[in-house]
Parts: structure tokens; C-alpha cells; sequence
């Protein structure tokens, strides 16, 4: 297999007696930078809301990045992996055109703490009141400074790179980030750890306001 092609497989009948040739055409890999930005989910009075506005990665945020494409027809499996540091040059990542399946981790090295909060229910209708006492949680207690790996968001997102796209220098990736540590301490509540479990669906909900661009 050539260097920097994505191969292909095919029966061939390679007898004595057959005179016969293959000719395969094969997909070529394009080495290309990676910039990694974020679109903020914030804490509003009216609850959590996705904002289409990119934001650069901090210096205290880094992504793992995996795209795996596609294997139509005959082709071979094919996969690229980078990790991109906020505040740092753009990295470099081999792809190809094709159809793929983007998977990025977006870690935050900060310590996020939710406070703990006395809440009371009543019981029934005409019920007394019951008051009780949800924990503190602390999601960096037993890290160092700057190593605490928030899982702060990701993305997973399906999407074509066509031919044309890869005359550009660079692809930049949008994450979602739950933007938790916008939120002061004292407003964070227990609740709000459900938005971390929802990077899936906020990937679904704005697929187009998360596509990558090429520049």
C-alpha cells in the first residue's frame, strides 16, 4: 500500500495463466492543522441554553479528538487521533475525504464544587414539610492544582469532508461545553450535573451549528 493513501481491498485472480490486471484507486491522506474551539450550554433563569457563538479554549482547557471515517465499499479502516492544548498552536491531524464520526472529550483543569444545600419537600398535599441536607460535591478534591479533568463537554457529531475542503490549511472543531464554571458556586445546584450526561443530544439537537469549518 502507497504511503499516505488509505488502502483498499479486492479479489484478484492472480494465476499464471491470467493475464489480467486491478487497478485500484485509492483515497490519499492529507496532514492537516487542528484547531478545537467551543459552543457554551449556560445557566440562564430560564435553565440551561446552548449559545451558537465559538469561543477559543482556555489555557487550563485541553480535547482529545477522534475522527474515524467511514469504510465504504472495499476500503479499509481508517481512524486520526490529536489532542489539542487551548491558548497553544494548532496541532496537526491526517484525514482524508469521506464520510466521519467525530468524538472529542473536552477536559477542564479547574475545580468545580457544588455546594451543599439544605432542600425541603412536603409530603402530600397537607403534609409537614421535611427538610434535608444534599452534600457537597467536589469534583477536584483529591487532584492537584490544574489537575483536576472536569469532564466539561465533547462532541459527537457525524460529518463529510469532501475533496475541496482539504485545499484549506485548517479544520476547526466546535465542542459543546456545559459552562459550569460560568456559574458561580453559590448557583450551582445537584441538578445541574444532569447536563453532563447530555453532550449526545445537544450534538443532535445543533448538528448544523456544529459543523466544522475549513480555513
Amino acid at each position: 500500500m502507497k504511503e499516505n493513501y488509505i488502502g483498499k481491498s479486492a479479489e484478484f485472480d492472480s494465476s499464471i495463466d491470467n493475464d489480467a490486471s486491478l487497478k485500484i484507486e485509492m483515497s490519499p491522506v492529507h496532514t492537516k492543522k487542528l484547531v478545537v474551539k467551543k459552543k457554551n450550554v449556560v445557566k440562564t433563569s430560564n435553565g440551561w441554553q446552548f449559545v451558537d457563538s465559538s469561543v477559543d479554549l482556555s489555557a487550563n482547557e485541553y480535547a482529545t479528538v477522534t475522527l474515524t471515517r467511514g469504510s465504504g465499499g472495499n476500503e479499509l479502516e481508517f481512524s486520526s487521533i490529536a489532542n489539542y492544548e487551548g491558548q497553544q498552536s494548532p496541532v496537526e491531524m491526517e484525514i482524508a475525504p469521506g464520510n466521519y464520526a467525530a468524538d472529542i472529550n473536552l477536559i477542564l483543569n479547574q475545580r468545580i464544587v457544588i455546594p451543599e444545600k439544605q432542600q425541603c419537600v412536603r409530603k402530600g398535599i397537607f403534609g409537614d414539610k421535611e427538610c434535608f441536607t444534599v452534600p457537597k460535591i467536589d469534583f477536584g478534591e483529591k487532584s492537584a492544582p490544574g489537575q483536576e479533568r472536569f469532564p466539561e463537554g465533547g462532541l459527537k457529531l457525524n460529518f463529510t469532508i469532501n475533496p475541496g475542503d482539504l485545499s484549506k490549511d485548517t479544520i476547526v472543531l466546535y465542542a459543546v461545553s456545559i459552562d459550569f464554571a460560568g456559574v458561580p458556586e453559590s448557583q450551582r445546584t445537584v441538578e445541574d450535573i444532569e447536563q453532563m450526561g447530555k453532550i449526545e443530544e445537544y450534538s443532535r439537537i445543533y448538528q448544523m451549528a456544529l459543523q466544522p469549518a475549513f480555513d
